[in-house]
């Protein structure tokens, strides 16, 4: 069966099929001439034959000489091919007759001539009228035995049949042979080709030659070969890319905790420096030194944002940045942000307003700090570039279902504006609004880099509206879930709690009088102002540089 479902098969058996119906056709054209010219042959027989006879027996019919009659019929009877002969007279009363039974009645004749007729004994049986002048003497009666044109014929049957049958078996022979001859190729390019299929993509290669079948196989041979060279070209450029990537991981890697590290040794002596300068401004008596500690502070501050800018940077180049997920209230989030820029509207005389809509005053689900640090960048920026005229924060609601909240924040200014070119490029990497040596504003360009990847976070978008001379409005997008917090009316000075050192301490000094508490520092510099700073709030102290001393106490 699965030889017959193959090309080859397939037409192996259309060829048989073929040849054995022309074979067919041909032997039984054969056996169809030899039974006509042989009958022919017979009749001929019988034609030369019954005026012989009549000539011989007229004279004896006359005379009623049936044993005359009788002698010519059995002297005619030797005739080859002769079964029977008999005579009848005009009442059909056999007078005499030779080779056929004498009480069985003579057999009509043949109207046409069948050597099938009778299979057992084939004859072909004919009457003639017997007459003399015009008088009827009766009628002569003979059976041509046809016999062996049935042997002939039977003879022929099974030579044309067996010349056929050994005609088809060579044939098929030949043809099977012709068949693996031919398609030895189309084999090999089929095993090839499997070869191909199941993952070996250099297989071995096949024959070819200068027919179509081999000009296939050459063409498949250098398919395979430029296939193979081209996988090796891919095999190489993959493994160098991984090489590539490892090194570039690496690289990331090295890089982020060098930055990390970097950035824990900066911060410490940063610390100190914004502790001591507060020490030291709250002791400062002349006008000069204060504005000189002012100063002092207000470059330490810069100085550390750059630091967290780089830091968050490399966490986000990273993969490493990830948000957090509590409850917090819109209104108090803006006042803790406002408590940070307030001072500097105020020194550049701006008036500084926000719009929360009714619909945001429920409890929010997200990371607040990650909110409060791209408004924070917004405002900043827009408080920077502005010299007159107002910065308004506002938010509004875009959709909402049981879940989800999606919010838009947007902060607008009356400054400078900002070009369409320069538009295009402010959200990437290290670029400013205003990239001259000569700009009149600092900055790294990274903080609107990491306000872009924190409002994609937050699954929102960010951008920028602004016409030179008229304003600029930065506005960003974010997905928030409900929170589940309860509503609390925002009391007068909380928000400022956790960002006014005066009163904490006052706070400190009120609930804690004269209580004791141990620092464990292992750097003494931040150990030094922390004490500093503990003292000025009315506690007693005592310290130690690790925790090993720490626990011995």
């Amino acid at each position: 069966m699965r030889f017959l479902g193959s090309l080859r098969g397939r037409l192996l058996v259309l060829a048989l099929a073929i040849e054995a119906v022309m074979l067919t056709l041909m032997v039984a054209n054969s056996l169809r001439l030899l039974a006509g010219h042989m009958g022919e042959q017979a009749r001929r027989q019988a034609e030369q034959l019954t005026p012989v006879l009549m000539a011989a027996i007229t004279a004896p019919l006359l005379q009623k000489d049936y044993s005359t009659v009788h002698a010519v019929l059995e002297e005619s009877k030797t005739a080859p091919g002769i079964d029977y002969v008999a005579v009848t007279d005009n009442f059909h009363r056999v007078v005499a007759q030779v080779g056929w039974p004498e009480h069985q009645p003579l057999p009509p004749p043949d109207l046409k001539f069948d050597i099938f007729d009778d299979p057992e004994h084939p004859r072909y049986d004919v009457v003639r009228p017997l007459v003399f002048y015009g008088q009827p003497l009766g009628q002569l009666h003979f059976g041509i035995d046809l016999r062996h044109i049935g042997t002939a014929y039977h003879q022929l049957f099974l030579q044309g049949s067996g010349i056929a049958a050994l005609e088809l078996l060579l044939s098929a022979a030949l043809m099977i042979v012709l068949g693996l001859f031919l398609t030895r190729h189309l084999m090999a390019l089929t095993r090839a080709s499997r070869e191909v299929a199941s993952g070996n993509l250099t297989p071995d290669r096949v024959p070819q030659g200068q027919d179509e079948i081999g000009q296939l196989g050459a063409a498949f041979n250098t398919m395979s070969a430029a296939v193979a060279q081209r996988i090796r070209q891919l095999t190489a450029a993959r493994d160098e890319q991984m090489a590539l990537a490892r090194a570039a991981a690496a690289g990331t890697a090295a890089k982020t905790t060098f930055l990390a590290n970097m950035s824990h040794e900066i911060r410490t002596p940063l610390n100190a420096i914004l502790g001591f300068a507060q020490l030291a401004l709250r002791r400062a008596q002349e006008a000069e030194q204060r504005e000189q500690l002012l100063k002092v502070g207000e470059s330490a501050r810069h100085l550390l944002a750059i630091i967290n800018d780089i830091l968050d940077l490399s966490k986000i180049e990273a993969g490493k940045l990830q948000l957090e997920e509590r409850d917090f209230l819109l209104e108090q989030l803006v006042d803790n942000v406002f408590l940070m820029v307030e001072q500097q509207a105020r020194l550049k005389n701006l008036f500084l307003s926000r719009q929360i809509p009714p619909g945001l005053t429920t409890p929010l689900c997200g990371d607040p700090l990650k909110i409060s640090q791209i408004l924070l960048n917004f405002l900043s920026n827009a408080l920077k570039f502005t010299e007159r005229g107002s910065v308004t924060l506002e938010m509004q609601l875009l959709q909402q279902d049981e879940d989800e909240l999606q919010i838009r924040f947007s902060v607008r200014d009356t400054g400078i504006g900002i070009s369409q070119v320069q538009q295009r490029r402010l959200f990437e990497s290290f670029e400013q609004g205003d990239a001259s040596p000569t700009r009149r504003h600092g900055g790294t360009g990274l903080g609107l880099v990491i306000c872009r990847h924190l409002a994609q976070l937050m699954g929102g978008q960010i951008g920028v509206d602004s016409q030179p001379g008229v304003g600029s409005q930065f506005w960003f997008t974010a997905r928030l879930g409900r929170g589940h917090m309860p509503e609390q009316p925002l009391l007068p000075g909380a928000a400022a709690a956790g960002f006014a050192p005066g009163p904490a301490e006052r706070q400190v000094r009120r609930l804690y009088p004269g209580r004791r508490i141990l620092v464990v520092e292992d750097n003494p510099v931040n150990r030094d102002m922390l004490l500093a700073m503990l003292r000025d709030s009315g506690l007693r102290i005592l310290s130690c540089d690790n925790g090993a001393e720490a626990l011995s106490l």
